[in-house]
């Protein structure tokens, strides 16, 4: 049984001009122990999805289908059954964490506060120490990081300290919200490393949300590929990157810089959340589009590896190798 299965999971939020729909039916596995990576354009509901399956969307969000975790539906749980999993079982590092450190307190008391707030089903023998966590996430000097505040250090280290607090529960799965868009190349090197070796230290799953395809072919087992609310194509990374079968995905490789001349970027816009036409969202952007791609939304093709797409381009010629993807 996977850790993590999405049924069908649709999530709109309620504003004036009407519901948006950013989640629009995702189906979604994720074992145990595996790294997953979410990719998309801004807009294309990868947030959305995880802070729905986390109950974090909002009190204008409208949220449907299903979320099992370890087979109990979190979108049926109360508020107070998913604060119970949230920080111990379930924990989410998000790509800003000047925002969500407190600026006034130190490292010490916000890290020993979190060991108190998730650790608390643990043994007084098994709860980890704030020294031994800072040194997991590779601080140097623990004593020293404990007694700072969050403007005394770096953008890196602040990242480091805040996936040390969201392992002070020993979760099943960490969700990575974007972790090193702040961050420079160097470092976010070392950040990608860093949940890379815990995941396969303590077989902790994670779902990496990113815009860089370098990052997800660095450290992920598997892809998903959103699009306007929905995953288009999903796979091993291998397996992908050498052979990407939907056009979108193909077009966010073809624009990545490499240094072998212009960019090929993607014509045309994300759809918008109020759009509610048939057919499928890449349709209008699409260079291989029939007119059933506007009529009718393309079902789930394949098995492991699978995509939506009426006209999927099935050769390698113009692919990527994984090689190359996870050096840009």
């Amino acid at each position: 049984m996977p850790l993590l299965d999405i049924q069908d999971l649709r999530v709109s939020f309620d504003t004036a001009a009407g519901p948006a729909q950013a989640v629009r039916g995702v189906d979604l596995t994720l074992a145990r122990g595996e790294i997953l990576g979410v990719v998309g354009e801004s807009g294309s509901g990868k947030s959305a999805l995880f802070l729905a399956v986390l109950g974090l969307a909002g009190a204008r969000a409208r949220v449907s289908g299903q979320a099992f975790f370890d087979g109990a539906d979190l979108i049926d749980l109360s508020d107070r059954a998913l604060s119970r999993l949230r920080g111990r079982r379930l924990s989410m590092v998000f790509q800003d964490p000047a925002s969500s450190l407190n600026p006034v307190r130190s490292i010490g008391h916000q890290l020993k506060e979190a060991i108190r707030l998730n650790a608390g089903g643990l043994s007084h023998g098994e709860r980890p120490t704030p020294e031994a966590l800072l040194a997991e996430v590779g601080l140097s000097d623990p004593q020293r990081q404990l007694r700072a505040y969050p403007h005394e250090l770096s953008g890196g280290q602040n990242q480091r300290a805040m996936i040390a607090m969201m392992l002070a529960g020993n979760p099943d799965l960490l969700i990575a919200d974007e972790p090193t868009t702040a961050l420079d190349v160097t470092v976010q090197a070392q950040i990608l490393d860093l949940l890379q070796d815990i995941s396969r230290a303590r077989g902790m799953s994670v779902v990496l949300i990113s815009h860089d395809l370098g990052v997800v072919a660095q450290i992920c087992d598997r892809i998903a590929v959103m699009y306007g609310g929905m995953i288009v194509e999903s796979g091993p990374v291998e397996q992908v990157f050498d052979a990407p079968a939907h056009p979108y995905m193909r077009g966010l490789m073809a624009a990545r810089p490499n240094g072998a001349g212009r960019l090929q970027p993607i014509g045309g816009t994300v759809p918008s959340p109020f759009d509610s036409a048939p057919g499928c969202a890449f349709a209008p952007r699409c260079a291989r589009r029939s007119a059933r791609c506007s009529r009718e939304v393309p079902p789930a093709v394949g098995g492991q590896r699978w995509w939506r797409c009426f006209h999927p381009a099935l050769d390698a010629a113009d692919a990527k190798p994984l090689e190359e993807a996870a050096r840009l």
